[in-house]
């Protein structure tokens, strides 16, 4: 179950992709937790002023901060998810793995969202509320990601943003569906140099249409063709790494590009290129003082799932607020919220991945020898 080799072969050269992405000496935790402060910057504006709101960037760029939040996290994704299955002994340890730092916290997450602050919230009597089965699928539909459910009950009916308790959810879905493209790809033995084409050019196959009949408007909407591209990008860099050299020289070129193309048809294209390459160049940029917040721990992804109803809430006790209000009243409840969630949640439940390595080198195992009857 491999997707290639590092082997002598490789291009012998300290900055090649293949070389440094070895151990856990990366910034891949503190690009997420940037990554993630921004999607709460960002979402504090349609939050506190409506849905018509222009976020961060926008103008400039046609992306709020939080869109290119999320395009780091999915590239982040395409790379590391590849990496875990390449390493995993089966699907059922990739599995687990994906189970274990997702979905655990999201169930905490989803409880407070509709026991804590919808309760706290809600105009609607509170045992009534508390009772409803509609309060109880708010935590199951979402934990699952059968089907989406944003509102509850006489839950912030009356914000500017209203209904929606946890709009940043949204992406988890297609996060997994991605995971179930991994494994299938990797299954059938396309995640190798010379036949990953054939999986690019089934993925094209998909997105060229729906990216030509759909227009901009999939691009800065909640779509898979808007997300899926970060991560297909992600996977294809892993796959190549030991012939990608990391050069910020590259990198920069890349976003001049973007900027030349920024009225064009296909920038959204190099956007997704540029995007990914920029991000293993900033996971891989060996600074001992970057390096240090690997000590702190992961919040990232406890800032994603607690900062929307974080600040609707605020929004429904203080309104009106601005954008830059909310984001300094958000910001610490959501961070203390995010430490709470690793160190008593995420952190000892991503212990529990060491029981199903055992239980599958001890399944794996050779049977011991036995000595013949004399």
């Amino acid at each position: 179950m491999r997707f290639g080799r590092d082997g002598g072969s490789m291009i012998a050269s300290a900055k090649t992709l293949g070389v440094v992405a070895h151990g856990r000496d990366n910034n891949f935790n503190l690009i997420r937790m940037i990554a993630a402060c921004g999607v709460l910057v960002s979402h504090c504006f349609p939050i506190a002023l409506g849905g018509q709101a222009i976020e961060p960037l926008m103008r400039a760029t046609r992306f709020s901060l939080g869109a290119f939040g999320v395009m780091a996290f999915f590239s982040i994704s395409g790379f590391l998810i590849s990496q875990s299955y390449d390493r995993s002994r089966s699907p059922s340890s990739f599995w687990a793995a994906r189970a274990l730092r997702l979905l655990p916290a999201l169930f905490v997450a989803l409880v407070v969202d509709a026991y804590v602050i919808g309760l706290w919230a809600t105009t609607a009597p509170k045992l009534a509320y508390f009772f409803k089965p509609y309060t109880a699928t708010f935590v199951l539909s979402n934990v699952s990601m059968l089907w989406d459910q944003y509102a509850l009950w006489g839950v912030f009916r009356d914000n500017p943003f209203p209904t929606w308790v946890n709009g940043s959810l949204w992406t988890l879905r297609y996060e997994v569906i991605c995971y179930a493209a991994t494994m299938l790809c990797g299954f059938i033995g396309l995640y190798r140099e010379r036949l990953f084409p054939l999986f690019l050019a089934v993925f094209l196959a998909w997105y060229v249409p729906a990216r030509i009949t759909g227009g901009d408007g999939l691009i800065v909407t909640a779509s898979p063709v808007y997300l899926a591209p970060f991560f297909a990008a992600g996977m294809t860099l892993y796959i190549y790494r030991r012939w990608i050299p990391l050069n910020w020289l590259i990198a920069a070129l890349g976003v001049v590009l973007c900027i030349l193309m920024r009225r064009t048809p296909v920038y959204f294209e190099f956007l997704v290129v540029t995007c990914a390459y920029t991000t293993m160049c900033l996971a891989f940029a060996r600074s001992p003082f970057l390096l240090r917040y690997n000590r702190l721990g992961d919040y990232s992804y406890g800032i994603y799932i607690y900062a929307f109803p974080v600040q609707q809430a605020i929004v429904h006790f203080l309104k009106p607020i601005s954008p830059f209000g909310l984001t300094a009243l958000a910001f610490p409840i959501t961070i203390a919220l995010a430490v709470v969630s690793w160190h008593f949640i995420e952190r000892p439940t991503l212990s529990m991945k060491r029981i199903f390595r055992r239980r599958e080198a001890a399944l794996s195992a050779p049977p011991l020898a036995v000595a013949p009857e004399t």
